[in-house]
């Protein structure tokens, strides 16, 4: 019933049409320690904050390759989306990490948890929301990293879905350095560890030199991808300058 009302609410600017209170309710139901009720937060948010019909073209985590173009509509810019995210951007973080950190053993929950992420950051294209999208990133690779509780194949799946993100933002934001240093973790993985990376497989098969440790040459450093999204905005400043 709540996700059949979802469907058929049409969303406009969101600071005028989703109030907090809903925004929040959801939100509680994404960090639940209930798979179901996670999953159904976020299919009901997904109606809720897909305003150009993305919602199944973000259906599972794949590599956004640079010079590529997708069937994807990336939203106009509007401040007030802006203002509507910064004011809800922690409670965001929280549960979508909380929810991907409790349930990513679920593909199911990882994809849709992944769909919302994407959502985000096609619908507010901005240089907020990318770092935001880029922040909760790094937050799933780290948080992957200590937890002892995911087996190889849950592991691989939830680095995958990190490139996926970090390829979307370099997609939509056209960041050519942020790309160059995408473009090398993505050879090196698909050289030495290919199961890091989209797409999602329910059992990995590996080579014999594949690795299988936590190199860190196959992951992200937190500088390098400060430096690509700093890169890019300035850019766009520099440009919005000079017109």
């Amino acid at each position: 019933m709540l996700e059949y009302a979802a469907m058929n609410y049409r969303t406009k600017l969101y600071k005028e049409s989703l109030p907090s209170d809903v925004i929040d309710s959801l939100l509680k139901l994404i960090s639940s320690k209930n798979m179901l009720q996670s999953l159904l937060g976020n299919r009901v948010m997904h109606y809720l904050i897909d305003r150009c019909n993305n919602r199944l073209k973000f259906d599972t985590p794949r590599i956004f390759y640079e010079n590529s173009k997708y069937n994807i509509v990336v939203n106009t810019y509007h401040e007030q989306d802006k203002q509507f995210f910064q004011k809800h951007r922690e409670a965001f973080h929280a549960s979508l990490l909380t929810s991907i950190m409790t349930h990513g053993m679920r593909q199911i929950n990882l994809e849709s948890s992944y769909t919302l992420i994407a959502l985000l950051m096609v619908e507010i294209p901005c240089a907020y929301t990318a770092a935001a999208g880029v922040c909760l990133a790094m937050a799933i690779q780290e948080a992957t990293f200590d937890n002892d509780s995911f087996n190889m194949n849950q592991s691989h799946r939830l680095h995958a879905s990190v490139m996926a993100i970090m390829s979307l933002v370099c997609y939509i934001f056209n960041a050519k350095v942020f790309y160059d240093y995408l473009n090398t973790i993505i050879d090196r993985r698909a050289e030495f560890a290919p199961h890091l990376n989209p797409p999602l497989k329910r059992i990995y098969e590996y080579n014999q030199h594949h690795v299988h440790w936590d190199k860190p040459e196959l992951f992200f450093e937190d500088w390098e991808v400060r430096y690509g999204l700093w890169k890019c905005f300035k850019q766009d400043e520099k440009k919005n300058i000079t017109s």
